[in-house]
């Protein structure tokens, strides 16, 4: 199933693209596992992995910094691991060639977001091992900003208005959040009931226009939102919270159940994963995806996931 994009999303990229290098960034989790000690044997015969990265994770992210710092990662870390690996790095721009190259097997580590790992039918190719950590926290929450002296202090009261929502990779579901919103409230649709829809990828970009006045709602992550009102309590002042999403998960990173070289490869990328946060170089790669580190996927995290799909696919109500 196709990633259910809002009517207002800004197309896809056509296809999956390539980035050689970043595969440098997987061939470096092996290399973390365990703690330094002697090395291990070279493996006679190179082992393949191949890992797919969903573009959602990274919206607001540019490859080729990614594929620096995984360069850096591989260089500092490579002589931890004997593994000799030919690493193919796939970046998929939509959820239906991304479910369809894990049910062929051609993936052995998926990174992906919560909503779309929710429309997939891949539990047989795939498990779910880790979801991002940041602050303690791995679930988030979407808020519907407007000013405080505006006026508009509903939902209802937004209609006609001008409205800015953050696509990040920390806020995969504000838009089918935002459209849910509207639907349980018998709005209509974003298209109709707002005069016009602007996606940015930067929490500044979405909150300084409303605090300047230019837009007049927006809707951001509480993280994002937390953050930049406590640089500036000018903007937690001027601001207020007229609507926040449940708690939801955004990333998991999944592993294949049955493609690995070995059991043991398999037991090495995972607490690979698992440790990333324990090294300097691997901190790096996961402040680039605003993560402390990765911790264990629970299935009770989805829930809320789940419960907004489940309501998003609903038949739209009219007004």
């Amino acid at each position: 199933m196709a990633f259910p994009r809002s009517r207002f999303f800004r197309p896809a990229w056509p296809g999956a693209i390539r980035f050689p290098g970043c595969g440098l960034f997987l061939a470096a989790l092996l290399f973390l596992a365990g703690s330094p000690g002697p090395a291990q044997p070279a493996l006679t015969q190179p082992i393949a992995l191949k890992v797919g990265f969903s573009r959602t994770t990274f919206l607001d992210l540019n490859p080729k910094d990614l594929e620096a710092s995984f360069k850096v990662l591989v260089q500092t870390l490579g002589r931890k691991r004997a593994y000799q690996l030919e690493v193919e790095t796939r970046i998929f721009e939509n959820s239906g060639d991304f479910e369809a190259a894990l049910k062929k097997d051609e993936i052995h580590v998926a990174i992906m977001g919560a909503w779309e790992y929710s429309g997939m039918d891949i539990r047989a190719a795939i498990e779910p091992k880790f979801v991002c950590m940041h602050n303690d926290q791995s679930l988030t929450e979407s808020l519907l900003l407007t000013r405080r002296d505006g006026g508009l202090d509903s939902l209802a009261a937004l209609k006609g208005k001008e409205v800015i929502l953050l696509e990040s990779s920390v806020s995969l579901l504000t838009v089918p959040w935002v459209d849910v919103l509207l639907a349980d409230a018998r709005l209509g649709p974003a298209k109709t009931f707002f005069s016009r829809v602007e996606m940015v990828q930067k929490p500044t970009a979405a909150m300084l226009p409303v605090f300047f006045g230019k837009r007049q709602a927006c809707a951001v992550d509480r993280r994002d939102y937390e953050t930049l009102t406590e640089m500036n309590p000018q903007l937690r002042s001027a601001l207020q919270v007229i609507a926040a999403s449940p708690p939801f998960l955004n990333i998991i990173v999944c592993l294949s159940r049955s493609t690995w070289a070995s059991g043991k490869v398999k037991s090495d990328m995972t607490e690979a994963l698992r440790d990333l946060h324990l090294e300097p170089e691997g901190r790096q790669i996961l402040l680039l995806f605003k993560a402390d580190q990765l911790t264990p996927y629970r299935e009770s995290q989805m829930l809320a996931v789940r419960e907004l799909r489940a309501r998003y696919q609903r038949p739209a109500r009219k007004p």
